[in-house]
């Protein structure tokens, strides 16, 4: 299929009413968007309690994506909270499939 140079921009402001995951209480969130291969990730929460906002509030990447919506891949996005001993608990995931009511030309 026909690609193109896409930009892609997130809002992240930041999490709120965490319920404890695992026994353990959410201290250190982060939320990684990934878009046909290309990874994006917020810097973690110093500390979801105190200060429940992101340091910034968008995220940018650049992608080649199909101009067709048939071949669009989709937009996942994972939410994880920062361990001790460098652990990742996977606390939730949200995939779009379509981005076509999200896109401008």
């Amino acid at each position: 299929p026909e690609m193109q140079h896409t930009r892609i921009e997130i809002l992240t402001w930041g999490v709120r009413n965490m319920k404890k995951f695992q026994l353990s209480a959410i201290n250190n969130p982060s939320i990684e968007i990934e878009c046909g291969g290309v990874v994006q990730s917020t810097n973690k929460i110093k500390n979801a309690k105190k200060n429940p906002n992101f340091d910034t509030s968008s995220l940018f990447f650049d992608v080649y994506l199909p101009i067709e919506e048939l071949y669009m891949p989709p937009l996942n996005i994972r939410l994880l909270d920062h361990r001790t001993f460098g652990l990742k608990a996977p606390l939730g995931t949200h995939t779009i499939l379509s981005l076509k009511d999200y896109r401008r030309d």
